[in-house]
């Protein structure tokens, strides 16, 4: 038993390890803030989940969800702003991960986690570093999370243009 486990665990691993993000956004295109939103308290995140912004300790992370990373940290009781801008899209990195347990009906499965890293820069505000999007999936042919399913959890607080 621990063998044949071993064997699809493997495999997970060869699979995922092939598997690329055709983003449709290429390097070089652009993120737009669409308006100014605020970091939380004891954060250096704004975070999306549901069509639009979310706060950091109601991020449910089996659920596809977003992250605008800064260098900040506002660590008072004062939130920081994020001011409505347009970012540069230096690089995309995609990154996968398996093994992380999941409780489904009664049992555990391996899952994957899919993250799509979109590096950002801006004139105006460099404390903004990137753009964080990660999948979680069980038991599903499905990967990253594509440009309209980015759009979809950030809702009208922003998009991509090219």
């Amino acid at each position: 038993m621990l063998s044949k486990s071993l064997n699809i665990f493997v495999v997970c691993i060869l699979l995922v390890s092939c598997v690329s993000l055709d983003s449709g956004t290429p390097e070089r295109s652009q993120f737009v803030l669409l308006e100014n939103l605020f970091i939380q308290s004891d954060s250096s995140k704004i975070f999306f989940q549901d069509n639009g912004p979310i706060r950091p300790f109601d991020v449910n992370e089996y659920e596809p969800y977003c992250s605008l990373d800064t260098e900040l940290s506002s660590t008072s009781r004062n939130p920081i702003e994020v001011q409505a801008d347009t970012f540069t899209i230096t690089k995309i990195e995609n990154n996968s991960t398996v093994g992380k347990s999941y409780t489904v009906s009664g049992g555990q499965k391996a899952g994957v986690n899919y993250t799509t890293k979109f590096l950002l820069a801006s004139e105006k505000q460099s404390f903004v570093h990137s753009l964080v999007c990660r999948r979680w999936v069980v038991g599903s042919l499905k990967r990253y999370l594509s440009i309209a399913d980015i759009e979809q959890i950030i809702g009208n607080k922003g998009k991509f243009i090219k």
